[in-house]
């Protein structure tokens, strides 16, 4: 299992935006990473600045290339998948990091997408797998009841069909207190995961220290040899640096 931070989470805030846009020494952030023994840091897409992107520009593409690419777009967070321009976007997204060796490109989905129609949503999904290639793998964040996840993976049909997991929303709003049966029974399906612990006012809080069984989350990881990713999206607190060296360890006592 590859265990890595969401961008933004090592740098000190620097606007009031509850999603961080790149910090401006972005390239310092990847270091500390490193220093710190992540194995990735997973990069934003931001509707704002979406052909300004530091992993869309020529200058630096070699230097994301030495990296498999994890990228989460936040353009289906606001703008309906089924509209023919967001369609567009994720087309032109997918094209360029089929460029780098090795990518992955998590697609979140928003419940009511999912409710609206889910027989059109699954031939979007499937026109989506099909742009993809052996070095750019798709996962779907689909926050949903597990009977809608199972009947999508079913309509999808395809082994390069995969979901992405956020502990922090799937386990308030789907998992409550099923001793996280629900997720395994779709844990087959999953191949990426967004960590995170939430308080009883849903503000994120440090692992082990809100209402998410973040122990049992990763035991049932480990016991499903899970082998993809694991993003943190914890709290930057006082000191970002120090708050992700604690996280990180605090995650691998659970998995070593």
């Amino acid at each position: 299992m590859k265990i890595g931070i969401m961008q933004g989470r090592l740098s000190v805030r620097e606007s009031s935006k509850i999603i961080q846009e790149y910090p401006q020494d972005w390239k310092k952030e990847k270091i500390l990473a490193d220093l710190l023994k992540f194995d990735y840091l997973e990069y934003i897409i931001l509707e704002e600045k979406f052909n300004n992107l530091p992993i869309f520009s020529k200058k630096y593409f070699n230097y994301f290339n030495k990296q498999k690419l994890i990228v989460c777009e936040n353009l289906t967070l606001t703008k309906s998948i089924f509209k023919k321009e967001t369609k567009k976007k994720l087309f032109n997204i997918i094209n360029r990091l089929k460029k780098y060796n090795k990518s992955k490109l998590v697609i979140p989905i928003s419940d009511e997408d999912v409710d609206k129609n889910i027989e059109v949503l699954c031939e979007i999904i499937c026109e989506l797998l099909k742009k993809s290639a052996k070095n750019l793998t798709l996962s779907f964040e689909i926050e949903h009841n597990v009977k809608k996840i199972q009947e999508i993976a079913e309509k999808v049909n395809s082994t390069k069909f995969g979901i992405t997991i956020d502990s922090g929303n799937f386990s308030v709003n789907y998992l409550k207190n099923n001793k996280l049966t629900n997720l395994k029974k779709i844990i087959k399906c999953v191949n990426h995961v967004h960590l995170k612990d939430r308080d009883t006012k849903f503000n994120s809080v440090d692992l082990g220290t809100g209402t998410i069984d973040i122990e049992g989350f990763l035991k049932v990881l480990k016991k499903s040899n899970y082998n993809g990713e694991l993003t943190l999206e914890t709290p930057r607190g006082r000191i970002p640096y120090d708050q992700g060296y604690t996280q990180l360890n605090y995650v691998k006592s659970f998995l070593n």
